[in-house]
């Protein structure tokens, strides 16, 4: 379970160093930076081990690192981290979280979901925040009502409510 001090330490370094943006498919986090260590971390806090890091050697310049969170879990850190970033991160997200409400997301990765793609199975925003709310209140050990009204609470911020 992650800890209070470790979403703080979260949300310092994407403040600093991350960028929230809706890319070509999916929401996305990426944080880019030299110290190799601090990406570790990052990636090791949430949950991030199937994805690469990667390094940009620039001449005359620290090598950087790169990593992103993609997709659902981009968006659970966003909704997450909210509430204690600032005005200008808070726009960011906020776009973010925008664009990904009001689209529908095609199922693309794994077989499973590849299967469905090929079928033409589209899932809805509010299947996709069913389930947010559900792992939010596993992960958070907190009741699928606590967990709801977080996120309720969240898109009030957006002028819309979860059902």
């Amino acid at each position: 379970m992650i800890n209070l001090v470790d979403i703080y330490w979260v949300a310092a370094i994407l403040e600093g160093e991350g960028n929230f943006r809706y890319g070509v498919t999916s929401p996305a986090i990426s944080l880019q930076m030299s110290d190799l260590d601090v990406i570790e971390k990052f990636r090791a806090i949430v949950k991030l081990n199937h994805t690469k890091i990667t390094v940009i050697p620039r001449d005359g310049y620290k090598t950087q690192y790169n990593t992103s969170l993609y997709g659902i879990l981009a968006i659970q850190w966003m909704m997450t981290i909210y509430s204690i970033m600032s005005i200008r991160r808070k726009g960011q997200i906020k776009n973010v979280l925008c664009k990904w409400r009001d689209r529908k997301f095609v199922l693309e990765s794994s077989r499973k979901h590849n299967r469905a793609k090929q079928f033409g199975v589209v899932v809805s925003r509010d299947e996709i925040v069913n389930n947010l709310i559900k792992l939010y209140s596993k992960v958070n050990n907190i009741s699928l009502e606590e967990a709801g009204i977080l996120v309720n609470n969240l898109n009030l911020q957006f002028n819309t409510t979860v059902q």
